[in-house]
């Protein structure tokens, strides 16, 4: 039975008051979920009942006598949902001189789904995420979670209509349906047995609620049976180079950029995709045995032998920092199945090549979701939101799946905030200084510089000087492809640019295997070693290390503050006037 029957008094205020006569009163099968049988009648007793007798009821009453009126503080939808049907029941009494009939009933209602031909991005109500959905109600009564859908807004290039589709029962007739937005109204057509879809054309750029409009004969007036939220987006384009890390080249640019912006499409984003010659070079690979996920150090987010190919790959290309790196390199065996490796606000990211099938589909799929960390700070989806681990069909989820929900969609335009120690700086993995400019203030007086060597001796470096990089725990450069992980001294040179005629030549701190001697610094391009020829001619000079800070930020670059809330107030034991506030380089003087 679609109603309920109620002993009911039909005449208010008389004073032969009588609740044995019958009266229907209405209560729609789409509330069955959210207003059991058990609380209906607490309806009519705690709300229709005292307010046809003329009594008031009191929403917000605190008193020890607990009833359905004062629960709706509770925010319960059950109840909630309860007190505006009796409240409906009672205004249509007013309105009528009697409570609502069986003839009254509802229109019925569509839930918006999945499209198999959608361009851009759904998302459909998630009872486990409630809060990312809007909640409203339809034909007064029935509550309704208002499901998300993405676009390319009107007047961009390559906007075109998208696919939606909806179930909804009892429709005889598809031409009783259409979807109505600012712009104007669109027909539905038929795809299956209570199921239907309709070309939902371009819209102008921000959010717009559409709604489904029933209308049951010409006589009648439409009634709204489903909304559905419309987000269209102005386009956004990221750029990705993939550089494969051995003898062998990456050929499959062009496939794996078209499924990139499937994916990403779903947020308005597309990819340039730019595939590098292979990077053959070894000398990353501290073990030997392929990528080690020892765990960071503090003061980088990124595994030493991780790092380590980073920091040559910066000294020896040309590296665009508005753009993004994926390396194709081997995992070490007996560190798991992870198929790659990014942290979140990062541009450097690993995929695994010996783990990954060798399919298209794989290495995009696993592509997308490192750079998902790396450029819009997507965390993994059961820590975002506390599903279980690959339960869903979330992109951050290890299910497998490729889907963006609304909340990630918005993250791409206004990424989460990352607070995490190790996770806060592009440059975490040292402490660089790319515009020497930056270091003017520490300038020799003949326009030289002078350093801190890992031996604690110094190194002067003439004004061809362009970049510099202070160690913050990072591993030696290691001579003969020797094995191991040895430390640079916090805060001193890690390696140097010399600039000459347009040419950068890198030179590294180099160390013997098996000890700590400091063998000087090697260049990357030869086997030529730099010979410092300036320092023995000056008595007095003023020398530079790194001195990395945890505050107001972790490993802030242009550190303002007290250097008694840095990590180290001392970098180098023995040398006095090691700190100097305000800056992030310590001033040595000798």
């Amino acid at each position: 039975q679609p109603w309920l029957e109620f002993p009911v008094r039909d005449r208010p205020y008389a004073r032969d008051f009588d609740w044995s006569q019958d009266v229907r009163i209405l209560k729609p099968a789409s509330l069955d979920d959210v207003l059991p049988d058990s609380i209906t009648e607490r309806v009519l007793t705690e709300v229709i009942q005292p307010l046809i007798s003329g009594q008031q009821v009191y929403l917000y009453w605190e008193g020890e006598n607990r009833n359905l009126a004062n629960e709706t503080r509770s925010d319960s939808t059950e109840v909630r949902t309860a007190v505006r049907w009796g409240l409906e029941c009672f205004n249509y009494y007013l309105a009528n001189g009697a409570l609502p009939s069986v003839g009254n009933a509802t229109a019925p209602v569509a839930q918006f789904v999945d499209h198999p031909q959608q361009q851009y991005g759904f998302d459909a109500f998630n009872e486990a995420l409630p809060n990312d959905y809007p909640e409203v109600l339809l034909q007064d009564s029935i509550p309704y979670r208002v499901a998300w859908k993405s676009q390319l807004a009107l007047g961009e290039p390559s906007a075109q209509a998208d696919s939606i589709s909806f179930a909804i029962k009892g429709i005889s007739d598809p031409a009783t349906l259409s979807l109505s937005t600012p712009l104007g109204n669109y027909p539905v057509a038929q795809r299956g047995h209570d199921s239907y879809g309709v070309a939902l054309p371009t819209q102008p750029e921000g959010e717009i609620l559409a709604e489904l409009l029933y209308t049951a004969d010409a006589n009648a007036d439409p009634v709204v049976v489903g909304l559905l939220n419309v987000l269209a987006y102005a386009p956004e384009v990221r750029t990705v180079h993939i550089v494969p890390v051995g003898s062998a080249n990456f050929l499959a640019a062009g496939a794996v950029k078209q499924r990139l912006d499937e994916i990403y499409a779903q947020g308005a984003l597309t990819w340039n995709v730019e595939v590098e010659p292979a990077w053959d070079n070894r000398r990353w690979d501290l073990t030997l045995d392929g990528a080690n996920l020892e765990e960071s150090g503090l003061l980088t987010a990124y595994p030493p032998e991780l790092r380590n190919c980073i920091t040559r790959y910066q000294t020896s290309h040309s590296v665009n920092p508005n753009h993004y790196y994926l390396f194709l390199v081997p995992l070490a065996q007996g560190e798991g199945d992870l198929l790659g490796y990014m942290p979140r606000k990062r541009k450097f990211g690993f995929l695994f090549s010996n783990q990954l099938p060798q399919s298209i589909e794989a290495y995009a799929v696993a592509a997308a979701h490192e750079l998902g960390h790396g450029a819009f700070r997507f965390d993994h989806w059961w820590t975002e939101t506390g599903l279980p681990q690959g339960t869903t069909d979330n992109l951050m989820d290890y299910g497998g799946g490729t889907t963006l929900a609304k909340r990630q969609w918005e993250y791409i335009r206004n990424p989460q905030t990352v607070n995490t120690l190790g996770e806060e700086d592009e440059d975490a993995a040292l402490t660089a200084t790319p515009q020497i400019s930056e270091l003017a203030d520490f300038r020799n007086e003949e326009g030289t510089y002078t350093f801190i060597t890992p031996a604690k001796t110094l190194i002067t470096l003439p004004h061809t000087l362009s970049e510099v990089y202070f160690s913050t725990g990072d591993n030696w450069s290691l001579q003969n492809e020797c094995s191991g992980l040895y430390l640079l001294p916090i805060g001193t040179l890690a390696f140097f640019a010399l600039e000459e005629e347009g040419e950068k030549n890198y030179f590294y701190a180099q160390k013997q295997c098996g000890n700590d001697q400091f063998m000087g610094y090697a260049s990357a391009n030869s086997d030529i070693s730099y010979f410092d020829t300036i320092s023995h001619t000056n008595l007095r000079s003023i020398s530079m290390v790194s001195q990395p800070c945890a505050a107001p930020k972790p490993y802030s670059r242009y550190f303002r503050g007290n250097p008694m809330t840095c990590l180290w107030r001392n970098i180098l034991r023995g040398i006095p006037n090691s700190t100097r506030a305000g800056a992030p380089w310590a001033r040595l003087i000798f």
